[in-house]
């Protein structure tokens, strides 16, 4: 994980795509692939769920199923969308672009955003009709097939076996042990891969906050902020207490978390962060 940044979603809705391109990155790295300097683009990733599914928005996905995704279309360059748009982080994107598709002054700003992809659409006639609120995704996804076309990766198999997503439900009644031993396993030593978590992010700012109850479910109305981050390293504390290392989207900042946090990662006490999980997904 040492060669993929801390990511920052900025507003976006978009965890489960950030989640989602660096457990892809992470088994990249980790099977012999060298390059890099290409890092799968969580913006394409979300796009692309998006209009796969018909859905009229990205926000919210699952993590395993923008896996598919990925390996699908293959690992689209964050650096060729951002060295497209002109855009240096992902978080700037949908705040510079999408405004524009509201104000429908997109077209004044087509030269600066677009000049290199000028045949993309057809027409401006074409692509007035897509600044509509329901096609904009469509159109998102047109542009980006073409500056991927020969900046992606298709994913290797592993010993030629097709990659995987196990997913871990909290719905067992002895899911609490399932979840424990889970981490155990899959985080036993520095080449392990990282895993994603769905929770309820809460507890990153209140230790106490629990919405797990004594049975197999989740009271939801506890939660302010449900979200998918990256766990990636484990620990114990000279008290005994075993900690996960958590690597959340919103950037290196540390600023408002109650636990320990170094660049962006947070370290989280397994029990409490168990507490507040409902699923567990990583690349087998």
């Amino acid at each position: 994980m040492e060669k993929i940044p801390v990511m920052d979603q900025g507003p976006t809705p978009t965890c489960y795509a950030h989640s989602a391109s660096q457990l892809i990155d992470a088994f990249r790295f980790s099977h012999g692939d060298r390059n890099y300097s290409h890092l799968t683009s969580p913006l394409v990733t979300a796009v692309y769920y998006a209009t796969a599914r018909k859905n009229k928005s990205y926000n919210t996905g699952f993590t395993d199923v923008a896996i598919a995704e990925i390996l699908r279309r293959g690992s689209c360059s964050e650096q060729a969308i951002e060295t497209q748009f002109h855009v240096e982080e992902f978080r700037n994107f949908f705040e510079d672009i999408f405004p524009k598709f509201e104000s429908r002054s997109l077209l004044r700003h087509s030269e600066e955003c677009y000049s290199a992809q000028p045949r993309v659409l057809d027409s401006s006639v074409e692509l007035i009709g897509f600044l509509d609120k329901d096609r904009r995704l469509a159109y998102l996804e047109r542009v980006f097939k073409e500056i991927c076309k020969n900046r992606s990766l298709q994913i290797p198999k592993s010993n030629g076996i097709p990659i995987e997503v196990a997913v871990v439900e909290g719905k067992a009644p002895n899911w609490r042990t399932i979840f424990k031993k889970t981490f155990a396993r899959e985080l036993k030593d520095n080449r392990s891969q990282p895993l994603e978590i769905s929770y309820c992010s809460d507890v990153l700012y209140n230790p106490m906050i629990s919405i797990a109850t004594q049975t197999t479910t989740f009271e939801e109305s506890k939660c302010k902020a449900y979200h998918s981050s990256v766990v990636v390293g484990r620990r114990k504390t000279l008290a005994g207490k075993c900690q996960l290392l958590v690597r959340n989207s919103y950037g290196k900042g540390c600023t408002g978390y109650a636990w320990e946090c170094e660049q962006g990662q947070i370290w989280v006490d397994q029990d409490a962060l168990i507490e507040n999980i409902k699923s567990i997904r990583y690349i087998k």
